[in-house]
């Protein structure tokens, strides 16, 4: 082994628990995500199955066709959160247990806000929490 740099044994195996910690964060998030996957697909096939009229005898030329909506359904709306309303409650996700780092579906999970909002409120510049490696840490 000419040549070579003798590499401290102390540095490989810190590289190495951050490697397996960075994996086990990863292996959470995939289970976050294919449960949300999950179950975003059976809220979707519920949804379609609104749409489906089955093929009956009277009426052969369905055949599981979409129907058309119906003109009178109503868009039930979700409420909108106040300015500030998602910051303060990841802030008090964060203040229930510090030290604690979460991932944006996590934080998303845990406090019942979308993760595009979380997404858009974890990345401001001042919103006084920081990344590495996909966990969210409260500065």
């Amino acid at each position: 082994m000419t040549g070579m740099k003798k590499i401290d044994p102390d540095l490989i195996v810190g590289t190495i628990d951050d490697l397996d910690e960075t994996l086990e964060q990863l292996r959470i998030q995939r289970e976050m995500l294919e449960e949300r996957i999950n179950e975003t697909l059976a809220r979707q096939n519920k949804w379609k199955s609104y749409l489906v009229e089955p093929k009956t005898e009277s009426h052969p030329e369905r055949n599981g066709k979409l129907k058309r909506p119906v003109k009178s359904r109503t868009k039930k709306s979700k409420k909108r959160l106040r300015k500030g309303e998602a910051l303060k409650a990841i802030a008090k996700l964060f203040k229930n247990s510090p030290g604690t780092a979460y991932s944006l579906p996590e934080i998303a999970n845990l406090t019942g806000i979308s993760w595009s909002t979380v997404r858009n409120v974890m990345k401001k510049p001042d919103s006084g929490f920081s990344e590495k490696s996909g966990a969210w840490y409260k500065d």
